[in-house]
């Protein structure tokens, strides 16, 4: 199980990058085929996905609020300490 989890932590950067479109199209389709054929990286893929859109709406309708941005850090902490 760790090492399942720490597989999704190292694949997490190119998976955020391929939802934001920053990866050359060489890249996307290296990184989709991982990601669907790995039903655990789909789940994390589809869960990124639905981050991005509450974040999208968020950015609509102005500055996020304090608590939002204490809780993205926090996450991204988390992330940090999975990795290293």
């Amino acid at each position: 199980m760790k090492k399942k989890r720490n597989k999704i932590a190292a694949i997490q950067n190119d998976i955020l990058r391929y939802v934001y479109h920053e990866v050359s199209p060489s890249e996307a389709g290296e990184i989709a085929s991982r990601i669907f054929s790995d039903p655990e990286l789909e789940d994390e893929f589809y869960n990124l996905v639905s981050l991005k859109g509450d974040l999208d709406r968020l950015e609509a309708k102005g500055e996020p609020g304090q608590r939002s941005i204490d809780n993205i850090l926090a996450y991204s902490r988390s992330l940090d300490s999975i990795i290293h």
